[in-house]
C-alpha cells in the first residue's frame, strides 16, 4: 500500500501508481481505497500540507510577456499560502458564507490561486471566461447567485475591466467588487484590503467537507444559456491526485500554465494538480497562448526553465512544430493535448521532434477534467485509452427518449456513462435533471463510443451538440437564435466542421423563405452583427430546402454533422488535386461519424495513400479502400 499523503503529513513524498497492463491491474489498485491515498480534504488542506513540505519552493513564475527573457514574478509556497488565508478571511469579512458564491473574472496572474482557492475555503469559487460580452457575464453572476466579483483594474487591463463594470450595471444582487492590481472606482482594492486582514490563520472555522460543492464551471458552451457544474472538494482533490500519481509528480518539476484558468482542465491540470504535488507553475502572461510571441518563444521557455510538463491543444501543437526546434531538455517528461482529437501525423512528428508521445484522453467538466487517459498504459493511437483507477466507465444503449435499455458490448456503439469520485454534483438550479443521469448515480455524457476487447475505450461522436473550436466551446443555439432571429428565416441548426487547424469549425445549415431572396452571403454578414463573441460566428451558411428529422420529428444533427464532414473531407481532396471524379464517400456500417472513400480510379497506384494523408489531419475515422 502506498503512503497516505496529506495536509498532515510534512515527510510524505510523492508516490505513483501505473502503468496498468491491464483492466485488472487498476482493479487491483482501487484494492486500497481512496480515501487512505491522500489525507486533504478541502485546497486549502492540499496547499498548505505542500507550503509546509516547502516554504520556499517556488509556486507560481509568472512571465509578464510570456517570454523567456522576461524577468519572472515568483510566489513562493509560503507566500501563496498566507495570500490564500488573507483572502478566505478577506471574503468571509466580506459576508461570505459557505455557500455563498465569489465570482472572480481574472485573466491568469499570480493573485488567481490566492483569489480562487481562499474562495473555496470561505465560500464557493465561480470563474468566468473574461473574454465574454457583459450580457452573458451577467447572466451567470446572476445565475449563481454570486455576492463578490474579483477582477482586475482598469489600469491593468481596461477592457476586462470595463466588461466587469457593464455586467456590474445589469446585475442587482453583487454586494462588493473587488479589482486586483490596481484601484477601481466603486471597487476595493484587493493588495490594500489584503493587508488589513490576518495571514497567520484562519479567522473562521473552515466548514467545508469532503463532498460539499467547492466550485462552479460554467459548461455547456462558453457562449448560449448559462449551464454551470457544481464540482466538490472531492471532485478536484481526486483529479489533481489522479493525474499526478500516474504522471509520478515530484516536487522539483515545473509545468506551464498557458490555457485559460477559468475552464475546469486549466483550473485542475495546470492549477491545482502542480500545487497539491508541490511543484511549480510557470504561469505565461495573463493570456497565456493568446500572447503576442508566446508560441514561437515555447521552446526557449521549455529549455530556460527546464520544464518537465507542457499541455497544449492541437492548434498549439501544429504552430510548434513548424518552428525551428531547439533541443529538448532532458527534463520534459510528457506533452499533453486535449480539447480536440489529435491528427496522427501531428502527433508522430511531435514524437519524432522530442521522443515523447503526446498523450492524450477523455473528460468532460460534468467529471472532473478526465476520465480516461492515454498516459498510463501503452495505448493504440486513436484510443482515448483506458479508464482512470477509481472511474467507472460503461458503454450503453439507450432508447430515442434516453431511457437505458441495456450494456453494449464490446465494440459496439453507445452511450459513454461515468460513475466516480470525478463526477459533479449536477448543475446549479437542475441538480436531479433526468437528461445528465441514468440509473444508479450513472452520469449520461452525452458522448458516443465504444470499449474494445482489451479495454482500451474510442470516442466516436459527440452526442452533445456543443462545437469545439480550438478549445473553445461553442453553443450552437447562440448561432441557431440569432439565425431565427432574422426576417426570411424558416430554421436553422448549427454544427461543428471537421477542420485540421481548428478541430472544428461552426458551419450552420439554414432553410430560407423563397420570397426573402436571400443569398449565403447576406445571412453570414446579417448573424454575424448579432452574435456576440467572434469565435461564435459561423465560417458558412449552407442553404438547403429543409433539415433531416428524427422519427420524434426533431432535427437529426447527427446527420447534419455528417454532411459537414463530407463537405471538409471533399474541400480537403479537392486541396490535395485529387477530384470527386476519383473517389466516392459512404457512412462506414454502423453509423456514427465513420466513413468509408472507395478509390474509383485505377490510374494512379499511390491513390489510397494521398487520399489518406489528405484526410489524416481532419481527425475524421476514414477507412479508404
Amino acid at each position: 500500500m502506498e503512503p497516505a499523503m496529506g495536509s498532515g503529513d510534512d515527510t510524505w513524498q510523492p508516490g505513483r501508481i501505473g502503468p496498468f497492463a491491464d483492466d485488472a491491474a487498476i482493479t487491483l489498485a482501487e484494492q486500497t481505497p481512496l480515501e487512505v491515498r491522500f489525507a486533504a480534504r478541502t485546497p486549502y488542506d492540499a496547499i498548505s500540507a505542500s507550503a509546509r513540505r516547502c516554504p520556499d519552493k517556488a509556486a507560481t513564475l509568472f512571465l509578464p510577456n510570456g517570454l523567456a527573457g522576461d524577468t519572472p514574478e515568483s510566489t513562493t509556497y509560503a507566500q501563496l499560502l498566507d495570500g490564500l488565508v488573507r483572502a478566505a478571511n478577506l471574503f468571509r469579512s466580506m459576508g461570505v458564507g459557505s455557500t455563498d458564491v465569489v465570482a472572480v473574472l481574472l485573466p491568469n496572474v499570480p493573485e488567481f490561486h490566492a483569489v480562487i482557492w481562499g474562495a473555496t475555503t470561505a465560500g464557493v469559487a465561480f470563474p468566468i471566461n473574461y473574454l465574454l460580452e457583459p450580457a452573458h457575464i451577467a447572466q451567470l453572476i446572476r445565475t449563481s447567485g454570486a455576492r463578490v466579483l474579483v477582477t482586475v483594474a482598469p489600469a491593468f487591463d481596461a477592457e476586462i475591466w470595463n466588461r466587469a463594470e457593464a455586467a456590474r450595471r445589469m446585475v442587482d444582487t453583487l454586494d462588493v467588487v473587488v479589482a486586483v492590481r490596481g484601484s477601481a472606482p466603486g471597487a476595493i482594492d484587493y493588495a490594500a484590503a489584503l493587508q488589513t486582514v490576518l495571514g497567520e490563520s484562519l479567522t473562521f472555522l473552515p466548514e467545508k467537507e469532503f463532498d460539499d460543492v467547492t466550485v462552479l464551471v460554467n459548461t455547456g458552451g462558453s457562449t448560449g444559456h448559462p449551464k454551470i457544474a457544481c464540482q466538490t472538494n472531492r471532485n478536484l482533490l481526486f483529479e489533481a491526485w489522479v493525474l499526478g500519481a500516474i504522471r509520478e509528480r515530484r516536487q522539483a518539476e515545473c509545468s506551464i500554465c498557458g490555457g485559460p484558468l477559468f475552464h475546469a482542465a486549466g483550473l485542475i491540470i495546470t492549477g491545482l494538480m502542480p500545487l497539491f504535488w508541490g511543484s511549480t507553475i510557470l504561469m505565461l502572461s495573463p493570456y497565456g497562448y493568446r500572447a503576442k510571441g508566446v508560441i514561437g518563444d515555447l521552446w526557449n521557455i521549455v529549455v530556460k526553465y527546464n520544464v518537465t510538463h507542457a499541455t497544449l491543444v492541437p492548434t498549439i501543437l501544429t504552430v510548434l512544430a513548424g518552428l525551428p526546434f531547439k533541443p529538448v531538455p532532458s527534463t520534459l517528461k510528457s506533452i499533453g493535448c486535449g480539447a480536440a482529437p489529435l491528427p496522427q501525423p501531428l502527433h508522430d512528428k511531435f514524437l519524432k521532434l522530442t521522443g515523447l508521445p503526446v498523450s492524450q484522453g477523455y473528460g468532460l467538466t460534468e467529471a472532473g477534467c478526465a476520465v480516461t487517459t492515454t498516459q498510463h498504459s501503452e495505448t493504440p493511437f486513436g484510443s482515448i485509452g483506458r479508464r482512470l483507477p477509481y472511474v467507472q466507465v460503461r458503454i450503453v444503449i439507450l432508447d430515442e427518449n434516453g431511457n437505458e435499455l441495456r450494456d453494449a458490448a464490446d465494440g459496439e456503439y453507445g452511450v459513454i456513462a461515468v460513475r466516480g469520485p470525478n463526477v459533479f454534483a449536477g448543475y446549479v438550479g437542475e441538480r436531479n435533471g433526468k437528461a445528465t443521469w441514468l440509473q444508479g448515480g450513472w452520469l449520461n455524457t452525452g458522448d458516443l463510443g465504444y470499449r474494445d476487447s482489451d479495454g482500451f475505450y474510442w470516442l466516436i461522436g459527440r452526442a452533445k451538440d456543443i462545437i469545439v473550436r480550438s478549445g473553445h466551446n461553442i453553443d450552437p443555439r447562440v448561432i441557431e437564435d440569432a439565425l431565427l432571429r432574422l426576417d426570411g428565416i424558416r430554421d436553422a441548426a448549427a454544427v461543428g466542421m471537421p477542420d485540421a487547424y481548428a478541430g472544428e469549425l461552426p458551419v450552420a445549415f439554414v432553410v430560407a423563405d423563397p420570397i426573402a431572396a436571400l443569398t449565403a452571403d447576406d445571412i453570414l454578414h446579417k448573424v454575424g452583427l448579432s452574435i456576440p463573441e467572434r469565435a461564435a460566428i459561423p465560417k458558412r451558411i449552407i442553404l438547403t430546402d429543409g433539415l433531416p428529422k428524427t422519427r420524434v420529428d426533431k432535427i437529426d444533427k447527427g446527420r447534419l454533422r455528417a454532411t459537414a464532414a463530407r463537405l471538409a473531407m471533399v474541400e480537403a481532396l479537392t486541396s490535395a488535386g485529387i477530384g470527386t471524379d476519383h473517389y466516392t464517400i459512404a457512412d462506414e456500417a454502423g453509423g456514427g461519424m465513420r466513413f468509408v472513400v472507395r478509390t474509383t480510379s485505377a490510374a494512379h497506384g499511390d491513390l489510397g495513400m494521398r487520399i489518406k494523408a489528405a484526410l489524416d489531419p481532419l481527425g475524421v475515422p476514414v477507412t479508404v479502400v
